[in-house]
């Protein structure tokens, strides 16, 4: 399930399917997102992931481990210096699936998007659990956020068929490497669709991304040094470091009793935000070699 473009190309598919899934969606009111969004996490997206960390066979959670710590050092510092709900809600629950996805396996194929699966195992996981416990309510509510996240079972399965060396039979596999190549696309339309409805919030935004911008360097690049990582690892934690919070904010906002307008507001800017200006400038950078250069 390898495959590897060049740079144009994956910027091409990057920005295309964005730009169709906005004019789509641009003034119209019949538009349901929702319906998608469960597609994506309940088929293609664990497809995906499925198959990206069998083929892998990976045994180093390192990465799981850092995005774990990236999700609670930034929460601490949100409770800190914001206070609010909202806001510690969208500064630690990252996009580790939706953005980086579609971007790891343009340009590094499926391994890339094995390492990006080792990061959500660490990023939904814990925030899930902790994300209940910010608006008060118990550990119990947090379990079930878990329960129903069906990506998470496909990398536990992928982690236990692989390292077991269980042969996964051919035609499930080639079935699950079909739904896979669904994902990426398909989240980028979702992604534009999102974006026609999107209102700004500059201020509120400008807070969380501040805070963001400081730590998910500080604990994924240089804990990535740290732990030793260099290369397609490490570039990895690159890209995660750049992603916006999750649309799964507003969601859980949402269930919560948070005002999940502000949180929308706030996630579809930041969203804007990495899409417009970060993940071009980490374009450039792949490009220009010099995140060879700086990182291995």
């Amino acid at each position: 399930m390898t495959q590897v473009v060049s740079i144009e190309s994956a910027m091409v598919g990057f920005y295309v399917p964005i730009l169709l899934g906005w004019l789509y969606a641009r003034g119209r009111k019949d538009v349901n997102t929702k319906t998608i969004a469960q597609l994506l996490i309940r088929i293609f997206l664990p497809a995906l992931l499925f198959v990206s960390i069998y083929e892998k066979k990976a045994t180093d959670f390192t990465i799981s481990v850092l995005a774990a710590l990236a999700v609670v050092t930034c929460a601490v510092t949100a409770r800190l210096l914001l206070r609010e709900p909202e806001f510690v809600l969208s500064s630690m629950y990252t996009n580790a699936g939706y953005l980086p996805i579609p971007l790891a396996y343009s340009l590094w194929g499926s391994g890339g998007v094995a390492y990006v699966a080792l990061y959500i195992l660490g990023n939904n996981t814990t925030s899930n659990v902790i994300a209940p416990l910010i608006a008060g309510r118990s550990l119990r509510r947090s379990l079930k956020y878990i329960v129903y996240f069906p990506p998470l079972y496909a990398i536990v399965a992928a982690l236990i068929l692989g390292n077991l060396r269980v042969d996964v039979p051919e035609p499930v596999m080639y079935v699950a490497e079909r739904l896979g190549l669904v994902a990426p696309p398909l989240a980028l339309v979702l992604l534009g669709m999102e974006f026609a409805s999107a209102r700004v919030e500059i201020r509120s935004a400008l807070k969380v991304g501040l805070l963001r911008a400081v730590v998910m360097p500080l604990v994924l690049i240089v804990g990535g040094m740290l732990a030793g990582f260099t290369g397609l690892s490490l570039h990895v934690l690159v890209l995660e470091s750049i992603m916006p919070p999750a649309v799964s904010n507003v969601v859980l906002a949402a269930d919560l009793g948070m005002n999940s307008k502000h949180v929308a507001s706030i996630v579809l800017t930041l969203t804007a935000v990495s899409t417009l200006v970060f993940i071009p400038l980490f374009f450039a950078a792949h490009t220009l070699g010099l995140l060879s250069n700086l990182f291995g």
